[in-house]
């Protein structure tokens, strides 16, 4: 019983830890959040951070506008002061096909669109370790790609705070596992 409660204990202030790291992210990009910006929810049991592809890139571009990287500028800021964590860049388009010459499709343009926003944030001074890159293409939508503003809502960049597996209940057991081979 004593081991239970240690191990209820634990799994509560580190539930506490995850609420405290979420409100923390919330207040540090406060000003990006309130300018429209930037938006910070849990999807899928990750914190995300997402921004509108219209604000980063012209439609069909890997180019960043001057208010995208503006924007990078302060969210690499805040990022690089993070320490501990690892941050997935993540394309996302419509549906709408593309095929130019440089981009065959739109999983070309959304990872294109993930690795501009990674060196983005390389040059505004968060660590290279801490950052991946991947191509969603149009295969996880946030809203219907049958009207304007729902294909608006899918064109987005997702800053992803990987979750730490170290800190699950279990892990214990899968590193043994995983020994064992």
């Amino acid at each position: 019983m004593t081991a239970a409660l240690a191990q209820l204990g634990a799994r509560q202030l580190a539930a506490e830890r995850r609420v405290a790291e979420y409100r923390d992210m919330l207040s540090r990009f406060r000003k990006l959040i309130d300018a429209g910006t930037l938006d910070v929810r849990i999807a899928r049991g990750r914190m995300v951070l997402t921004m509108p592809v219209d604000i980063l890139f012209p439609s069909g571009s890997t180019k960043l506008s001057s208010e995208g990287s503006r924007a990078l500028v302060e969210i690499g800021a805040v990022l690089a002061g993070i320490v501990g964590k690892k941050f997935q860049i993540e394309g996302h388009t419509d549906t709408v096909p593309i095929h130019t010459e440089r981009f065959a499709s739109n999983w070309e343009l959304a990872a294109g669109r993930a690795l501009v926003v990674t060196h983005a944030l390389i040059d505004a001074g968060v660590a290279p370790l801490q950052l991946s890159a991947a191509s969603f293409a149009e295969y996880e939508p946030r809203a219907s790609n049958v009207e304007e503003a729902g294909r608006t809502l899918n064109r987005r960049i997702e800053i992803v705070v990987v979750p730490d597996l170290a800190e699950l209940p279990g892990n214990e057991e899968l590193q043994r596992l995983d020994a064992q081979g």
